[in-house]
């Protein structure tokens, strides 16, 4: 599924940044070497950060 139609950026895309260290919407589409377009798929890559962010914190947190 797209997240960006704009960049043609997908959902696996977006996690592979994320992986790869991204932690800000501009930086994911950086990754990718895109910049902001539109702006309509900024609150959906910034919902992956904050539950990203969220999956880190809990395994943080357990060790």
């Amino acid at each position: 599924m797209y997240i960006c139609n704009c960049n043609g950026i997908n959902q696996r895309q977006v996690q592979a940044a994320l992986e790869a260290g991204a932690a800000r919407y501009k930086e994911v589409l950086a990754y990718h070497g895109c910049m902001p377009q539109c702006g309509k798929c900024q609150a959906e890559i910034e919902e992956a950060l904050s539950s990203r962010k969220a999956v880190k914190t809990v395994s943080l947190e357990r060790e």
